[in-house]
C-alpha cells in the first residue's frame, strides 16, 4: 500500500502533507517528478520508433486458416480428452472446448470449404511458404515467389489473362501507351486477386520505365467487383514505385454512386491520391476523345454501345434523403441515370452515372402522372423519380425489359434474387429443412440458426426454442419441426409468400426424406394465402399468390414419386379454404387450356380437382357446375328469340363448328331451313349430353336422402324441366337466374 501511494503521488506531482508518517518520502518524490513526466510524454507521443520503418505489411493466407480448421476438426476428440484430464480442468472448465465444438459444427468438415480446390495452383505456393506473413511484401519479393513457382504457366493464370481485366492497347495523343482496367470483369470470390496483381505487373513491366496512361472503366461496377480492404492495401505495397511515378494520367470513366461510397469508406487508404491532378474523371465518350484519338480507343464494345440510340429525358428528379437532379437515358439494353449536379469523389468534382441493365429491372410502376418507381435487383429499395413525361419513360423502360425477355432462350433458368424482405422466409426454410438432415452437426447448426433467426427478427415462437451449447438434436424430430412451423404460421403470417416460395424451390433439390418433411412443415402456411387475396392487393400480392399456385401445379406434374403425398398434403389443405377455390380453379383452367384436350397435364389436374374436393365436396362441385352453366349460357342462343331468328342463326353459325350435311349428290343442295334444322338438332344432342353430365355430377356430389324419388334440383344458373324432349326442340332448356323460380314452374306446367 505504501508503494502504491508513493507511485500515485509521483504521477500526480503531489507531496505528502496530511499523513505525517509519509512526509519523510517527499524528497524521494521530488527527485522523481521530472523522470515520471518524461516517461508519460514518451509513451503518449505519436512519434515513429527506430524500427517502425522496417516493418512491412503481412497478409493472412487462406491455406493457413484451412490447415488450422483441418487440424482442429481431426483432433477435436483428443483435445476434449486432454482438457478433461488436465489439472486445470476445474479452473478452466469445458466452456472453451464447447465454443470450439460449436464453431466447428457451424463450419462443417474441412472438405466442405474447398478454397484450395478453388485456387489449386496458388495453394501450392502457400503450402511452400507457411510463413508468408513474415515475408516483406515488396514488388520484387512478390514477383520472385511467382516466378519461382512458374505461376505464369499455370492454367489459372492463363484464364485470368483471357478475361481481359487489364490489357494494353493503342496510344494517347501524347504518344504514351494506354492501359485499360475493366473493373466489372473482376469478380470477388471468383478471381484470384494475387494472380491478377501478377498479371498487371507482367503487363506493365515492358512500359513502366517510360510514361504511360491508364483508363479505368467503372461502368456498372458494384460490390461484386470490389477489392477487400487488405487486398486494396496490397496493391499499394506490391506494385513497383516506378509504376506510380511514370503514370502520366489516369482517366476514370463512368464513375457511379457505388464508387463514391467505396472511396469514402477507404478514405484513409486512398488519401495519397486524393486531389491528385493525374486523376481525370470522364463522363462521356466525346470527352475521352480529347486525350485519346477515336481510332486508338480500345474500350469494350459493351461500354461504348451504352451511348447508342439513346432516348434522353432531362430535368428529372431522383427522390432520396437528398433529392438529386438527374437525366434519364434509355438505350436498347440498359438505362443510365446521370446526375446533373457534381459531387466530390477523391476531392474531384464528378458527375455520377449509374447504369442498370434490362436484366436487372424487376418492376417499373407509374405512381401518378408525374412520378414513377423503379425496382432494381440487389438494390435496397425502389428508386423514385419525378418527371413531367413519366408515361413515356415508363413505356420506354418496359419496352427494353420485354425486348430482353424475348431474346432469352426458353431453356435458360433465371435464379431468383434474394431481396432484403425475403431474408426471414429464406432463412426459416433453410433452418427447418436442415433440422431434418442426417448429419448431427448440421442439425445442431440449423437449430442454432433458428434460434438466432427468431431472436434477430423477433419471431413469436412462444418459448419453444432455448439456445444453449452442446445440445443434441435427434434425427426423428418431425413433430417438433411441424409444431414450430404451425406456431410461426399462426403468429407470423406476413412471412407466408416468401416462405412458400423458398419451400417450393428447396423441395425440388431435396432428397425423398426431406421432401416429405418439407410437405409437413409447409402445409400449415397454405391457409394464410387468403390474407393476400384482398381486392386492394390485386396488382401485387394477389399476383404472387397466383404464381405460387402455378408453381404448385407444376410441382404436382413433375414430382411423379411424390405425386400421392402432394395431392394429400397440399391440395387437400387448400380445398379446406373456400376463399381460394375460385383462384385455384382459374389456374386449373388456364393450365388445361395450355395443355390441350386429353393431355397429361389435364389428367393430373383432374386428379388434383378430386383431391381439392375431398375436404369440401359440395362447395367444389357447386363452383364447377356454376362455371359450366355460365359457359353454357354464353354459348347457347335460342332460335327465333324476340323475333330475331335470322340474327340468332348467324350467331349460332359463327359460334358452332361445321356439322356434317347430307350428300349433295343424292339429295341436292340443302335448303336454308334444312341447314338450320340440322345444326339445331346437333346442338340439341350436345345440350342433352351436357345436361346428363350435370345430372350425374349433381347425383354424385350431392347424393339424395333415402326415400327421395327425384334428384333435388341444384341451385344454379341452369334449370331443366322434368320431361323435356331435347331431340325435337330446345325450347324447354331455360337459361336464367337461379332466383327465377316462378318462370320455371310456369314452363313446367305448360309442358305437362
Amino acid at each position: 500500500m505504501l508503494m502504491s501511494k508513493i507511485l500515485q503521488n509521483i504521477a500526480n506531482h503531489v507531496e505528502f502533507s496530511k499523513e505525517q508518517h509519509m512526509i519523510p518520502f517527499n524528497d524521494f518524490l521530488r527527485s522523481h517528478f521530472e523522470i515520471a513526466r518524461r516517461f508519460f510524454i514518451q509513451i503518449a507521443s505519436d512519434c515513429e520508433t527506430e524500427d517502425q520503418g522496417s516493418h512491412s505489411m503481412s497478409f493472412i493466407s487462406d491455406s493457413n486458416v484451412l490447415a488450422l480448421h483441418r487440424l482442429l476438426w481431426n483432433h477435436q476428440e483428443r483435445i476434449g480428452d486432454y482438457l478433461s484430464s488436465s489439472r486445470d480442468h476445474k479452473a478452466v472448465g469445458r466452456r472453451p472446448f464447447d465454443k470450439m465444438a460449436t464453431l466447428l459444427a457451424y463450419l462443417g468438415p474441412p472438405e466442405h470449404k474447398p478454397v484450395d480446390s478453388q485456387y489449386p495452383s496458388f495453394s501450392l505456393l502457400f503450402s511452400s511458404y507457411p510463413r508468408w506473413g513474415s515475408i516483406e511484401m515488396s514488388g520484387n519479393n512478390f514477383e520472385e515467389i511467382m516466378v519461382k513457382h512458374n505461376m505464369h504457366e499455370k492454367e489459372e493464370f492463363k484464364s485470368i489473362k483471357s478475361l481481359n481485366i487489364f490489357y494494353q492497347a493503342g496510344t494517347s495523343k501524347a504518344g504514351y501507351p494506354v492501359f485499360y482496367y475493366i473493373a466489372r470483369r473482376y469478380k470477388i470470390g471468383e478471381t484470384n486477386g494475387d494472380l491478377l496483381i501478377y498479371h498487371v505487373i507482367l503487363t506493365l513491366k515492358p512500359f513502366c520505365h517510360t510514361p504511360f496512361e491508364i483508363v479505368i472503366d467503372f461502368t456498372h461496377t458494384c460490390s461484386d467487383n470490389r477489392f477487400r480492404t487488405d487486398f486494396l492495401q496490397k496493391w499499394f505495397h506490391v506494385l513497383p514505385d516506378m509504376a506510380y511515378s511514370n503514370c502520366h494520367a489516369a482517366y476514370i470513366y463512368n464513375c457511379n454512386s457505388w464508387v463514391r461510397e467505396y472511396t469514402k469508406y477507404h478514405d484513409r487508404i486512398l488519401a495519397s491520391i486524393k486531389g491528385n491532378r493525374k486523376l481525370i474523371f470522364i463522363e462521356s465518350p466525346n470527352r475521352i476523345s480529347d486525350f485519346i484519338d477515336l481510332d486508338q480507343q480500345k474500350l469494350p464494345g459493351a461500354t461504348l454501345s451504352l451511348d447508342e440510340d439513346l432516348k434522353v429525358f432531362n430535368n428529372a428528379l431522383k427522390l432520396s434523403h437528398k433529392d438529386t437532379k438527374v437525366a434519364m437515358k434509355v438505350g436498347p439494353s440498359a438505362i443510365q441515370i446521370t446526375s446533373t449536379e457534381k459531387t466530390k469523389v477523391l476531392s474531384h468534382s464528378v458527375l455520377l452515372n449509374d447504369v442498370y441493365y434490362a436484366s436487372e429491372i424487376e418492376e417499373v410502376c407509374l405512381v401518378d402522372d408525374n412520378q414513377f418507381t423503379l425496382t432494381i435487383a440487389n438494390e435496397s429499395g425502389p428508386l423514385s423519380f419525378i418527371h413531367n413525361d413519366c408515361d413515356s419513360i415508363v413505356q420506354a423502360i418496359i419496352h427494353i425489359r420485354n425486348r430482353w425477355e424475348l431474346s432469352q432462350p426458353d431453356s435458360v433458368s433465371v435464379h431468383q434474387k434474394i431481396r432484403p424482405k425475403d431474408v426471414p422466409g429464406t432463412l426459416l426454410n433453410m433452418a427447418l429443412l436442415n433440422l431434418g438432415s442426417s448429419d448431427p452437426s448440421l442439425r445442431t447448426a440449423a437449430y442454432n440458426q433458428l434460434c438466432a433467426l427468431t431472436a434477430t427478427f423477433d419471431l413469436k415462437i412462444e418459448g419453444q426454442l432455448l439456445e444453449t451449447s452442446g445440445l443434441c438434436i435427434p434425427s426423428n424430430n418431425t413433430i417438433f419441426i411441424k409444431s414450430v412451423s404451425e406456431t410461426l404460421a399462426t403468429n407470423e403470417p406476413h412471412l407466408t409468400l416468401e416462405f412458400l416460395e423458398e419451400c417450393i424451390q428447396g423441395f425440388r433439390v431435396s432428397n425423398i426424406e426431406l421432401k416429405h418433411l418439407c410437405l409437413e412443415y409447409m402445409t400449415p402456411w397454405l391457409p394464410n394465402l387468403v390474407r393476400f387475396c384482398k381486392p386492394a392487393d390485386e396488382n401485387k400480392r394477389q399476383q404472387k399468390v397466383i404464381q405460387i399456385l402455378e408453381k404448385l401445379i407444376l410441382l404436382t406434374k413433375q414430382e411423379v414419386e411424390m405425386y400421392p403425398s402432394i395431392q394429400a398434403k397440399i391440395w387437400s389443405s387448400i380445398g379446406q379454404v373456400p376463399e381460394l377455390i375460385d383462384m385455384v380453379l382459374d389456374s386449373f383452367i388456364r393450365r388445361s387450356n395450355d395443355g390441350g384436350y386429353a393431355s397429361p397435364v389435364v389428367e393430373v389436374l383432374a386428379d388434383t380437382a378430386v383431391a381439392l374436393a375431398s375436404a369440401n365436396v359440395q362447395l367444389v362441385a357447386k363452383k364447377i357446375i356454376g362455371r359450366l352453366c355460365r359457359l353454357m349460357k354464353l354459348k347457347y342462343v335460342p332460335p327465333g328469340s324476340d323475333g330475331k331468328s335470322d340474327s340468332a342463326i348467324l350467331q349460332v353459325n359463327q359460334r358452332q363448328k361445321s356439322w356434317d350435311l347430307p350428300d349433295q349428290a343424292t339429295t341436292g343442295p340443302p335448303t336454308r331451313t334444312q341447314k338450320t334444322q340440322s345444326q339445331f338438332n346437333c346442338q340439341a344432342e350436345s345440350a342433352e349430353h351436357f345436361v346428363n353430365c350435370l345430372e350425374a355430377m349433381v347425383e354424385m356430389c350431392m347424393p339424395m336422402e333415402e326415400g327421395d324419388t327425384e334428384i333435388v334440383q341444384y341451385p344454379s344458373m341452369l334449370s331443366v324441366s322434368s320431361n323435356m324432349n331435347l331431340s325435337s326442340s330446345l325450347s324447354s332448356l331455360i337459361l336464367g337466374s337461379p332466383t327465377d323460380k316462378g318462370s320455371q314452374c310456369e314452363q313446367e306446367s305448360d309442358d305437362q
